[in-house]
């Protein structure tokens, strides 16, 4: 067998892995340097904050893409081992509902009961392999397609649901009642389901259409389809945001500025197209058959093997002992107590507490590593999940 012609094995993919990582990386960055120092963004270096900011930028629309291409390899490694689709469905759903409930966990504890129903990314994820799940079925095109229509309902849907009044301090607030809720999961809140569903989506798509292919070569001639898809991703997304905020509604709706919060229909596009070029980069470097490169990697396989803790991490990490000191100097009313959110210290400081943590905690994850990785996030997971 040639290595062209030979089988290529998606189990485990060194390309998703450098992504995965890649991603939960930049999260720490831009977290401690947002969290920590945002409000002192101002006393500089300017750079280094707005390098942050774009770097900050990519990883949630990578990770929540990545959760579809799993989630595409999950089902079909596991439907090729013999498990009966009624035990896959299964598996599926627990493996959403422990992200969903674990979301609410990690808000809680995190940010404060207040902010349970704030729909941060781990309730977002959860959310989404329970609503992608059913649509396995279809074609990648028609999950392109679907996409595309929560892409372009998002906008509206925003002004139905009143975004901006839910926005008014640049943060995410909400009553808690059940319609308000309801409209933050689908519209409003960090990480709604519309546009946000868009990524994993298009992830399952992309996945369906380009591992499963048999073979290298295969998958390496559909992959060169990718340049030109992300090519003219970002061009529109180019468009959108050159004429943003100059033309008269309603396509002032989808034609907007870069912005992720709310995520614009610029910056779905651009971040989708960046993402398409990455995989098709990573895919030929990385995927193709042979001896594994294992140079530099086990950095990254740590790292994406254990995004899920890393992600709960790092924030108990950075934002409790901001808590915790507003608490200790009697800052204790809902409001005093996020006193230092944001004005802790400056950037650069920020930016070094981000490195010295994925330094020291790739320690950890070693030694974790080699007790099976037991009581992690994922150890548990698999547990309760099968």
């Amino acid at each position: 067998m040639t290595s062209s012609a030979a089988p290529l094995a998606p189990a485990r993919l060194d390309s998703l892995d450098v992504l995965r990582a890649a991603a939960i990386l930049g999260m720490v960055l831009i977290h401690f340097v947002e969290n920590l120092a945002g409000y002192r963004a101002s006393e500089g270096p300017g750079w280094l904050y707005e390098a942050a900011q774009i770097a900050g930028a990519v990883p949630a629309p990578l990770f929540t893409f990545l959760v579809g291409v799993s989630l595409w390899l999950s089902v079909t490694s596991r439907q090729r081992s013999g498990q009966a689709e009624a035990q896959v469905a299964v598996r599926v759903v627990r493996r959403g509902l422990f992200l969903v409930l674990l979301g609410f966990a990690f808000a809680t504890l995190i940010w404060m009961p207040e902010a349970v129903f704030e729909w941060d990314i781990l309730t977002f994820i959860g959310s989404a392999i329970l609503l992608v799940w059913p649509a396995r079925r279809l074609s990648p095109a028609a999950l392109l397609a679907a996409a595309a229509v929560v892409l372009a309902a998002a906008p509206r849907l925003r002004v139905l649901t009143d975004y901006t009044a839910h926005w008014a301090a640049d943060e995410y607030s909400y009553r808690f009642a059940l319609g308000e809720i309801l409209r933050g999961w689908l519209a409003n809140g960090y990480f709604p389901l519309f546009p946000w569903l868009a990524f994993p989506l298009t992830g399952f798509a992309v996945g369906k259409w380009l591992l499963p292919a048999g073979s290298y070569a295969v998958a390496r001639a559909r992959s060169r389809r990718l340049p030109a898809a992300g090519a003219v991703l970002t061009g529109l997304a180019a468009l959108g945001a050159a004429v943003g905020g100059n033309i008269a509604d309603p396509w002032d709706e989808y034609l907007a500025p870069l912005s992720f919060y709310p995520a614009s229909t610029s910056f779905v596009l651009a971040t989708l197209g960046a993402i398409l070029l990455a995989v098709w980069a990573l895919h030929l470097l990385l995927d193709r058959p042979g001896p594994a490169p294992r140079r530099g990697l086990a950095f990254f396989r740590r790292y994406s093997r254990y995004a899920l803790t890393t992600y709960v991490v790092h924030h108990a990490v950075h934002v409790w002992p901001l808590l915790f000191t507003a608490w200790a100097q009697g800052h204790t009313a809902a409001g005093d107590q996020w006193l230092y959110y944001g004005d802790a210290m400056g950037v650069v400081p920020a930016v070094g507490l981000a490195a010295a943590f994925v330094a020291g905690f790739f320690v950890i994850l070693i030694w974790w590593d080699r007790r099976q990785g037991r009581f992690s996030l994922e150890w548990t997971l698999s547990k309760l999940v099968g």
